[in-house]
């Protein structure tokens, strides 16, 4: 895809983001899906308790890109979560939900 002789170029998804994002909707979560943005941004954005962050869906073996890490560095706003697991979810919204108080 061609934007005024910009390439566009779309994220890629980890196997796991769909049910990454639904263990936090089951958690009460609004999520916004990012990942289709690429160019580093983050996969999604989390909101919980008035609190919002960017996570990082990556798979238990996967790595960031260097846009990514380029991103992550570069961003001013709430730190961006890298999440592998549902473990990882629960323990970034009880954080979040905390940060809220």
């Amino acid at each position: 895809m061609h934007t005024r002789g910009l390439r566009v170029k779309y994220g890629r998804r980890d196997s796991n983001h769909q049910q990454i994002l639904k263990w936090y909707r089951d958690l009460g979560c609004t999520t916004a899906d990012t990942a289709d943005l690429g160019l580093g941004l983050p996969d999604a954005f989390v909101g919980a308790a008035g609190v919002t962050d960017p996570i990082e869906i990556k798979s238990e073996d996967g790595k960031l890109r260097p846009m990514q890490e380029t991103f992550i560095h570069a961003w001013r706003g709430s730190c961006v979560r890298i999440v592998r697991s549902q473990a990882e979810v629960i323990e970034h919204v009880t954080d979040m939900r905390r940060r809220a108080k």
